[in-house]
């Protein structure tokens, strides 16, 4: 029976979706990205962190191709304020589930944790 596997991809999981890759090494993976909420497209995240997430997919040329596109898209006029507004409901989600996103997506935690309130 063939098989394929759906993996989208946006910024929070953009390391962490690489796993599915190497899981199913031997299966048709059809890449999505995220395109909305805003908050979760590729492009929403600062250039400093793009050569880390190239270096991470370089191994797997699909992905890459689809991924290096997407994070070099133009920011959204107001890229700071969608993220202040998305940490601020993630938050929110995060107190009500007695999570923390930090905890599921350590790789972020420089960016989330340094960026109260701002966006670098």
């Amino acid at each position: 029976i063939p098989l394929s596997i759906r993996c989208t991809i946006g910024w929070p999981n953009i390391f962490s979706a690489r796993n599915v890759f190497d899981f199913y090494n031997d299966v048709k993976i059809n890449v999505g990205i995220v395109n909305n909420p805003k908050y979760l497209k590729m492009n929403m995240i600062p250039e400093k962190y793009h050569e880390k997430i190239l270096r991470h997919w370089k191994n797997y040329q699909i992905p890459l191709k689809i991924i290096s596109k997407n994070i070099k898209l133009p920011k959204e006029k107001n890229c700071k304020e969608i993220f202040r507004k998305w940490k601020i409901w993630n938050e929110k989600v995060d107190n009500y589930n007695k999570t923390y996103f930090v905890d599921v997506f350590p790789e972020w935690s420089d960016f989330y944790n340094y960026s109260n309130g701002r966006y670098e």
